[in-house]
């Protein structure tokens, strides 16, 4: 074989670029469930405090807060369902779309903004419905 032939290569294995994604992929799980969790008590204790028969509660007269989201119970007209959806399914929109465009590009700094922003719109969420719920 002459001195300038290349050598032949075996063909590259794609394993690396398929380990990161997964790892990004589960990474962004981890963040979207717990996310979701923190936003489904949020919507929980929401609906607890603003009962009127419980004494922890908000008082015996429902915040606006309360007769707009429905609570307790579960929200039954259009609005109340946009509202609470508004408040505390934003931040796991935001999480699921940060998880998606971080295995899509391969890229972390992605999957953290997004948790970051999914955070702390959840903290949003329960000091809304806590300020405005009084």
């Amino acid at each position: 074989m002459p001195k300038n032939a290349a050598a032949p290569t075996a063909p590259r294995s794609h394993s690396g670029a398929d380990a990161a994604r997964r790892r990004l992929a589960g990474q962004g799980l981890f963040i979207v469930l717990v996310v979701g969790a923190l936003c489904a008590e949020g919507v929980q204790a929401t609906s607890h405090a603003c009962d009127p028969s419980n004494p922890a509660g908000f008082g015996y007269e429902p915040s606006r807060f309360c007769r707009l989201a429905h609570f307790p119970g579960v929200p039954d007209s259009l609005g109340s369902v946009l509202f609470v959806s508004a408040i505390f399914l934003t931040p796991v929109l935001v999480a699921v779309l940060g998880a998606a465009a971080a295995v899509a590009t391969r890229r972390v700094a992605i999957l953290r903004a997004s948790a970051y922003a999914a955070g702390l719109l959840t903290l949003a969420a329960w000091l809304l419905s806590s300020i405005l719920g009084a």
